[in-house]
């Protein structure tokens, strides 16, 4: 991905469909307090799994978080 200048987060996003519903929902606060703040994952705490994807999705939007295995090192 360095050698070609690839930026994944140019081609993916967190969604439901491709990510957060696939993932714990303690997963889904991690990413919430990396891309937004820990606060904003505090939200979710009380939250179902369905609702807590619905809402991490919308705060993640535009972010251009990704998970660490589709980062670049």
């Amino acid at each position: 991905a360095q050698a070609v200048g690839l930026d994944m987060a140019d081609w993916w996003t967190a969604t439901g469909t491709s990510y957060l519903a696939q993932v714990p929902k303690a997963r889904i606060a991690d990413a919430v307090a990396e891309a937004v703040s820990s606060e904003a994952a505090l939200s979710l705490a009380k939250l179902k799994k369905g609702e807590a994807v619905v809402k991490a999705e919308g705060l993640l939007a535009g972010t251009r978080w990704l998970p660490a295995p589709l980062r670049v090192r």
